[in-house]
């Protein structure tokens, strides 16, 4: 689950209600492109959905997630 703190920093919380912290940076390698498309090439545009079955679209979700201001 994502959560937004009080400063607007986005946390993501493990299902045990523990924080999430983030991996140290990862190195990319000579072809961080070409070893995505390899790596993920079998991942289906519908392979996550939302809720009610939609598709996720990760651009929009973001978006929402970004915003300078609280849910309503």
């Amino acid at each position: 689950m994502l959560r937004r703190t009080s400063n607007g920093t986005i946390v993501a919380l493990l299902p045990d209600g523990r924080t999430l912290l983030p991996a140290p940076p990862v190195t990319p390698g000579e072809h961080p492109t070409a070893a995505l498309a390899d790596t993920s090439g079998h991942v289906t545009p519908d392979a996550i959905t939302t809720r009610n079955g939609g598709r996720l679209n990760l651009g929009e979700s973001l978006f929402v997630l970004l915003q300078d201001h609280p849910a309503a």
